[in-house]
C-alpha cells in the first residue's frame, strides 16, 4: 500500500474557494506481525489460541490519518481509530455469529498506550480484554481526477475539481493475528471503486459522503472475506 504523503494540489486564490483533504493512507496489514524483523524468529510463532475463541477488533491507519467524524489515536508507524466511523453494529453481529466466536470486543483508547508503537501494544490491549484472536483491520482510500492520482493525503480544491472525471477506490485489508504468540493466520482484503462527475460535488461534504459510502462498500466485501477466511481457520484449529 501506498506512504502517506503530503500534496497541495492547488492553491486557491477565491476566498469563497472550498477546500478539503482526504483523510490518510491505510497499513500494510501483512506486515504488522513483521516486528522484530526476526525471520527465524517468526517461522518459530505458532498459533496458541484455543477455540471457540474471543475476538478483539482494531482499525489502524497510517500515521497523520485524520477525519472529522473519528480521532486516529497514538504514534508511530501507525495509529488507531478509537470511535466508530464506518463500523455499524450489524457489523459485530456478523463477525459474533462467526462458528466459534465466544464474543467480540473492540480495542478503545482505555486500553492503549499513549505512544501505539507496535503490534505488540495492540495485542497488549486485546488481551486485556481477555481475547484470544485479534482482527487488526484498515482502510485505504485514493482518489485519481481525470486520471491522475492525487495520493491519500490531498488537498483537494473544489474549483479545480469542477466538471472532471473523478475515481475513487477504498481497499479494505485485514488480518488475524494470535495475540499470545503474535502468529498470522491470514489476511483478507477487498477493494471497490466508484465514479463520479464533479460537477455535482458542490461542497466538500459530498465529498466526505462519497468516500464513507466507498469505505462502506469496501468493508461490506471484506467483512465477507473475513467470514470465508475465519470458516477455514476455526476447521483448521479448532
Amino acid at each position: 500500500m501506498s506512504r502517506v504523503i503530503g500534496a497541495l494540489l492547488l492553491l486557491c486564490f477565491l476566498p469563497a474557494c472550498t477546500t478539503y483533504q482526504t483523510p490518510g493512507a491505510g497499513v500494510a496489514i501483512g506486515d504488522l506481525s513483521q516486528a522484530p524483523p526476526d525471520i527465524a524468529e517468526m517461522i518459530q510463532r505458532e498459533p496458541a489460541a484455543q477455540f471457540p475463541a474471543r475476538l478483539a477488533t482494531a482499525r489502524v491507519q497510517a500515521s497523520g490519518y485524520g477525519i472529522r467524524t473519528a480521532r486516529c489515536y497514538g504514534g508511530g508507524e501507525f495509529c488507531v481509530i478509537t470511535a466508530r466511523d464506518l463500523e455499524e453494529e450489524e457489523d459485530y453481529t456478523r463477525l459474533s455469529g462467526m462458528p466459534g466466536v465466544l464474543e467480540v470486543g473492540r480495542v478503545t483508547r482505555l486500553l492503549l498506550p499513549e505512544r501505539v508503537a507496535s503490534i505488540d501494544d495492540l495485542r497488549l490491549a486485546a488481551a486485556r480484554l481477555k481475547a484470544d484472536v485479534l482482527m487488526v483491520y484498515t482502510m485505504d482510500t485514493h482518489v485519481d481526477v481525470d486520471g491522475q492520482s492525487l495520493g491519500p493525503v490531498t488537498m483537494l480544491t473544489l474549483g479545480f475539481l469542477s466538471n472532471r472525471h473523478v475515481h475513487i477506490t477504498s481497499t479494505a485489508s485485514a488480518a488475524f493475528l494470535d495475540v499470545r504468540s503474535g502468529f498470522l493466520y491470514g489476511v483478507a482484503e477487498a477493494t471497490v471503486s466508484d465514479d463520479s462527475r464533479s460537477s455535482v460535488w458542490a461542497q466538500d461534504q459530498t465529498i466526505e459522503v462519497l468516500r464513507l459510502a466507498s469505505e462502506r462498500g469496501a468493508l461490506e466485501k471484506m467483512l465477507h472475506e473475513v467470514e470465508v477466511l475465519w470458516a477455514s481457520l476455526y476447521d483448521t484449529y479448532k
